[in-house]
C-alpha cells in the first residue's frame, strides 16, 4: 500500500458521508451515496452483508443532521458489514 493512501473502507466511508450528509443533489442523495459506496467496495472485491433494514437504518443515520455519524464511525460500520469476495 502507498504510504498515506486511504483504505477501501476509508474511501467508501468518505464517499457515502460526502454524498449523503452534504446533499449535493436536489434529490436522491441517500440512494446515490449508497450506490457510490457499494461501487467502491465491489470494485475492490468486497460485498455488503447487511440486511436491507440494517442498510436503510445506516443510511438514514448518515443523513441525520443531529447526532451525525462521523467518517470513522461510518468506516467501522462498513468494515463490520462487508466480506471479501
Amino acid at each position: 500500500m502507498i504510504k498515506g493512501a486511504n483504505t477501501v473502507f476509508q474511501n467508501a466511508a468518505i464517499v457515502v458521508y460526502t454524498i449523503v450528509s452534504r446533499h449535493p443533489f436536489f434529490n436522491g442523495n441517500k440512494r446515490t451515496g449508497y450506490e457510490a459506496m457499494n461501487f467502491v467496495l465491489e470494485d475492490s472485491g468486497y460485498t455488503l452483508t447487511s440486511t436491507p433494514q440494517e442498510t436503510i437504518e445506516f443510511i438514514v443515520k448518515v443523513a441525520a443532521t443531529e447526532n451525525e455519524m462521523k467518517p470513522a464511525e461510518i468506516e467501522e460500520w462498513i468494515i463490520n458489514h462487508t466480506i471479501k469476495q
